[in-house]
């Protein structure tokens, strides 16, 4: 097979793409995803297999989301809030 590598792919892209073909001359169809959201969605294939394909398949298309730090100063007084208890019986006394 000949490859042509454009400038931007690394040698590790280039190594993948040439597996992925490999395996492609036996599997015309295959896809890692695809193979994946199949185990996922197989009846007989127990929940904690089904949800690491779900958790693999996610890191490839949807966004990670990741802890941000906020620092923030507050200028604001809230002043001291001073609370007496009154009991029924000093209420009535007082």
């Amino acid at each position: 097979m000949l490859y042509i590598v454009p400038m931007s792919e690394s040698k590790n892209e280039v190594q993948s793409k040439k597996i992925l073909d490999l395996i492609r001359v036996k599997y015309p169809n295959y896809h890692p995803l695809l193979s994946l959201a199949e185990i996922a969605h197989d009846n007989d294939a127990n929940l904690k297999l089904k949800a690491e394909c779900h958790t693999t398949i996610a890191r490839y298309t949807e966004s990670q989301l990741k802890s941000m730090e906020v620092k923030a100063e507050v200028d604001v007084d809230f002043g001291v809030l001073s609370v007496r208890v009154i009991s029924p019986d000093s209420a009535a006394t007082g």
